[in-house]
């Protein structure tokens, strides 16, 4: 099963937007292009707009009470596309900006295992709405995260071992189980 799951990590950086614009995570801050009805007052979405592994992955093998499991991972960078909405749009947008480079704003971000790698600049999105301005802006948060993948395995096919002999010799095997 790959972890986190999609849904999982969506519902972090929700909560996540939340802390830092001083919004409601359970009413204020929703999914992006989620078709619901949208609230009345100041609100954000929040959507996953891309995601890439800029790297190789990893893979460490594990036994655990005798069951033999295989573990993948890799960094991640996924970009969100977060809107605020109505009056105070702005500010909100602003605050979350400032907060994440604050130490509150790294502390949450480590204890949600995510880490903050850009933060977009603020763009200007006002729509009229009945006659009415209405305030919108866009701001794209990317962020870093581990993803993994653990698999049963029935046994390992083959295995490589260094051996430093001394600072000048380098010596490879390969055992076949």
């Amino acid at each position: 099963m790959i972890e986190p799951t999609t849904q999982r990590l969506d519902e972090v950086v929700r909560d996540y937007v939340a802390m830092g614009s001083g919004l409601d995570s359970d009413t204020d801050v929703i999914p992006g292009n989620d078709g619901g009805p949208s609230p009345n007052h100041l609100f954000a979405t929040v959507l996953l707009v891309e995601d890439e592994s800029p790297g190789v992955p990893f893979v460490r093998h594990t036994d655990v009470e005798g069951v033999l499991r295989s573990q993948t991972l890799r960094a991640v960078a996924a970009r969100y596309s977060l809107q605020f909405f109505r009056t105070g749009a702005r500010d909100a947008a602003r605050q979350l900006a400032v907060w994440v480079s604050s130490s509150a704003g790294r502390d949450e971000a480590l204890r949600q295992h995510i880490t903050v790698r850009r933060v977009s600049g603020i763009r200007r999105l006002d729509r009229l709405v009945d006659d009415e301005w209405e305030e919108r802006v866009n701001v794209d948060l990317t962020i870093g995260y581990l993803e993994s993948l653990t698999e049963p395995v029935d046994a390992i096919a083959s295995a490589h071992v260094a051996i430093r002999l001394d600072a000048a010799a380098v010596e490879e095997l390969e055992v076949d189980p």
